[in-house]
């Protein structure tokens, strides 16, 4: 491989007109920079991103810390993330974890790796079907816990300079940068797009979390959205469940069994309209003729439902590619601290019946 002194003699030039036409830093004629690109690559250089990282204390990589690598949502956010900092010649380093612990210890090992800023998706326990939906909410302390202990990291990363953006979340101590989804106002949008094609009888299949986080805005919202359309509420219209496809077909079928002049489902998420729509067709029922099922996310799940889903959208890609100008923007010093809400909106599927 060469080294940017040869690929100085090759042009005739010095290095230092060699280094301004690589880094496109002070004025090349013309001329000379299309000499020095085609020796570049002619001789196969590579700049030496160590030095340079040494020189400019900057490594160009920005490091992102998710759990639940198997959810298709965070897999957009990262695919996002990663298109955004190509068009920068940014680099991404991105770490899994499951738990607490392991989450802390990828943390530090992204710091450690000399990262520009970071990017921390929601904390997330992993939710299988063996677990009870009745224990599971005792378990999320986990997520609490460990925001409480990586604010003590961000206090030190922000004395060092080193942003941290947040997503899915606020409000959290020593980070000041975050990107988080109007979860409730989606909630709304998906009741109101139900009612506005004439459905009452509306079910609702939510997560065992009703209080806090994510889960606890899209409760919140299906309440909201009840009461703003003028919709009554039935206790045996709703069930609880896990963030899975079998929970999702388990609740869906005890609904079905107690329902009250239901003839419309929301799903706190896609996964569980998934097993919703499972449970319906099981049982011989046609989506959306003789039940309507709307989704929450947008997630590749929605894709996968026959007929396909109508859910709300969360725009995920969208979610990515401000968390990653946050980041840019805080490492250029622009906001001493910034919040940005992403609003979704509703993707139309074959799942909801007009019954006007």
């Amino acid at each position: 491989m060469a080294t940017i002194e040869e690929v100085a003699r090759h042009c005739g030039v010095s290095p230092m007109t060699v280094s301004r036409v690589i880094n496109n830093k002070g004025y090349v004629s013309p001329k000379t920079r299309k000499l020095v690109m085609a020796a570049v690559k002619e001789l196969n250089y590579r700049p030496n991103l160590i030095a340079r990282s040494l020189v400019t204390n900057k490594t160009s990589t920005i490091g992102v810390l998710m759990t639940r690598l198997e959810n298709p949502i965070y897999s957009l956010i990262v695919s996002a993330i990663t298109q955004e900092a190509v068009k920068i010649g940014y680099d991404i380093i991105l770490s899994t974890s499951s738990d607490v612990n392991s989450s802390l210890k990828s943390a530090n090992t992204l710091i450690n790796k000399q990262i520009d800023a970071l990017i921390v998706l929601p904390m997330e326990i992993r939710e299988t079907a063996d677990v009870d939906p009745d224990d599971f909410e005792k378990s999320t302390r986990g997520i609490g816990e460990f925001y409480q202990r990586f604010s003590d990291i961000a206090k030190e990363l922000r004395q060092s300079n080193l942003p941290v953006v947040a997503i899915g979340a606020s409000g959290l101590d020593n980070i000041f940068y975050f990107v988080y989804e109007d979860y409730e106002a989606g909630a709304v949008m998906a009741v109101e797009y139900l009612a506005d094609k004439g459905h009452k009888g509306i079910g609702f299949l939510h997560h065992v979390v009703t209080q806090t986080g994510i889960w606890g805005e899209r409760y919140r919202g299906f309440f909201k959205g009840m009461e703003k359309t003028g919709c009554t509420v039935y206790p045996e219209n709703m069930e609880k469940c896990l963030d899975t496809i079998e929970s999702g077909y388990e609740a869906m079928n005890k609904l079905l069994d107690k329902c009250r002049n239901m003839t419309a489902v929301y799903c706190a998420n896609d996964i569980i309209a998934a097993g919703a729509a499972s449970a319906a067709l099981g049982r011989g029922l046609k989506i959306p003729d003789d039940i309507s099922i709307i989704g929450h996310d947008g997630s590749i799940y929605s894709e996968a439902v026959h007929p396909r889903l109508t859910t709300v959208s969360i725009e995920p890609y969208e979610i990515g590619r401000q968390a990653f100008n946050l980041a840019m923007g805080a490492l250029k010093e622009e906001r001493e601290a910034e919040e940005i809400i992403i609003r979704p909106k509703i993707l139309e599927g074959k799942s909801v019946r007009n019954i006007k």
